[in-house]
């Protein structure tokens, strides 16, 4: 593995996501970020953030100077929405993990996967989000197929064209615009707007910007790009792949209906956080 980074830290790559499972299950994983750092890879960390209050401060607090960003599992504003497709008990594990990775961590973002026991009080999610001080919500729509058939209901899941046209509501609400960064409403907004929703890329909480593995010519891993968003389109290293899963009636919805000042704030927000 630090080979595999060191060889594309030699080629100019820039950007590595740890997940898993659990990432600080891994008995190695302070050396491997350590290496990852001294590199110069900026990093973002995927956890469910139960394990962080366990750890050694000594062992974290090398990241409080470092280009890391985290994304944490919480699917709820308490026990019951949070539980409900999750391990009884873990809603306070996770709570307490975040509190705890704000020492270390400047930027991070909630996960949240939405079914029908969150969807219809979202909005609450949004304001425990506020009052925790995080600086993003990512939401996923849980998917009925594979081992997933054997243990939900079909309709546990909520649609994608429901879920955005209520995230579209909630973010143009000026409370909780900021919190628009590392959700993918942004990217589906620029694909509407541009009319060209077969192109798939990232956009982080900060405004960088990752061309996703399925959609770059040649090789990605580790990229990033530095140019505007709406110029990644023009830059004829993109191909074509299918984003099935967004129904083009509802990439329209959202370039109509997303307040373009929502992103204006973000990014204004941003720069002051950065700032600090």
């Amino acid at each position: 593995m630090l080979k595999f980074f060191d060889k594309r830290a030699s080629l100019g790559k820039k950007y590595v996501q740890y997940t898993g499972g659990e990432i600080f299950m891994h008995p190695d994983i302070f050396e491997i970020l350590r290496f990852s750092i001294d590199l110069g890879w900026t990093l973002r960390l995927q956890t469910n953030a139960m394990m962080i209050p366990f750890i050694e401060e000594k062992k974290m607090s090398f990241l409080r100077k470092c280009d890391v960003s985290t994304r944490v599992s919480l699917d709820g504003w308490n026990p019951e929405t949070h539980e409900y497709f999750r391990e009884k008990g873990s809603f306070e594990k996770v709570v307490k993990g975040i509190k705890t990775l704000q020492k270390y961590i400047k930027y991070i973002v909630v996960k949240c996967v939405v079914h029908k026991k969150n969807f219809f009080n979202l909005d609450k999610l949004f304001d425990f989000c506020l009052n925790l001080g995080v600086q993003g919500i990512s939401t996923n729509v849980l998917r009925f197929e594979g081992y997933a058939r054997e243990y939900l209901n079909e309709d546990d899941v909520i649609s994608v064209d429901k879920l955005y046209k209520k995230l579209v509501i909630l973010f143009n609400k000026q409370e909780y615009s900021h919190l628009i960064g590392g959700n993918d409403l942004v990217v589906h907004y620029i694909k509407g707007e541009l009319k060209l929703p077969k192109k798939v890329f990232y956009v982080d909480y900060d405004g960088r910007v990752y061309p996703d593995q399925k959609c770059l010519k040649g090789e990605l891993v580790g990229n990033l790009y530095d140019g505007k968003i709406e110029d990644i389109f023009n830059e004829g290293n993109l191909k074509e792949t299918i984003m099935g899963e967004i129904p083009q009636k509802t990439l329209i919805y959202i370039s109509k209906n997303l307040r373009k000042e929502v992103l204006e704030r973000w990014k204004c927000w941003y720069m002051q956080e950065a700032t600090k």
